[in-house]
């Protein structure tokens, strides 16, 4: 039986070390992404072509691009002179020669269901790209969000999303029939978990019994 316990607390410890954990608490993922290692911090940095992916490759420290193609593109990239901006510049067959997708695949874990996630696109040039979010290898099809940002703009997100434990959250950007101008980011990208109504009567109660015994 001891057997069994250790090796069902090594198989989540595993589970958690690979994954984003999500909790009440913030999980932000500029401060969560990888300097040199895919996966770390429960990130992969790739890129889809259809529906194959394909891992990016490390650079430099929180810098992940494509070597041999235009601009080593797609890259996705962690600006760490500016607080929560990650660009991903996506690539087209006009002027790189290949259609890819660059993104961030977080896999999720953690005993709550429900995670809101928030943050903020944005297209810093005159190009244009379409920004989406999804749940599964399989949906990129069928988003959860997404927007088409043209020339110098910006949109924020604020959804609420079920899953369960390994389930992955894709952020990713599509630079469409042409790569002109493509320079764009994520900013501020979030996630909190939300707990069940139980969970959350039992927290405000456990609140207010503190409370009275702080007053008494």
């Amino acid at each position: 039986m001891r057997k069994i316990i250790f090796l069902a607390v090594l198989l989540s410890v595993a589970v958690s070390s690979y994954a984003v954990v999500i909790t009440t608490s913030v999980a932000d993922l500029w401060q969560l992404f990888p300097k040199d290692t895919q996966g770390e911090n429960g990130i992969q940095l790739q890129y889809r072509t259809g529906s194959i992916y394909t891992d990016l490759t490390y650079f430099d420290d929180y810098s992940w691009k494509t070597p041999s193609t235009m601009w080593n593109l797609p890259y996705v990239i962690k600006d760490a002179a500016v607080t929560g901006k990650i660009s991903a510049v996506p690539s087209a067959v006009t002027q790189v020669g290949c259609d890819r997708d660059p993104l961030m695949r977080v896999r999720l874990d953690g005993t709550l269901n429900q995670v809101r996630v928030t943050g903020t696109a944005a297209m810093e040039n005159s190009g244009s790209v379409t920004f989406y979010i999804y749940k599964g290898s399989a949906s990129y099809g069928s988003p959860l969000w997404s927007a088409i940002l043209s020339g110098v703009s910006s949109t924020v997100f604020d959804f609420v999303v079920d899953f369960t434990p390994t389930e992955e959250l894709f952020f990713a950007v599509d630079a469409g029939s042409t790569d002109y101008c493509d320079h764009n980011s994520w900013y501020d990208i979030q996630l909190t978990g939300i707990p069940e109504p139980a969970t959350l009567a039992l927290f405000v109660l456990g609140g207010l019994l503190l409370g009275r015994k702080r007053s008494a």
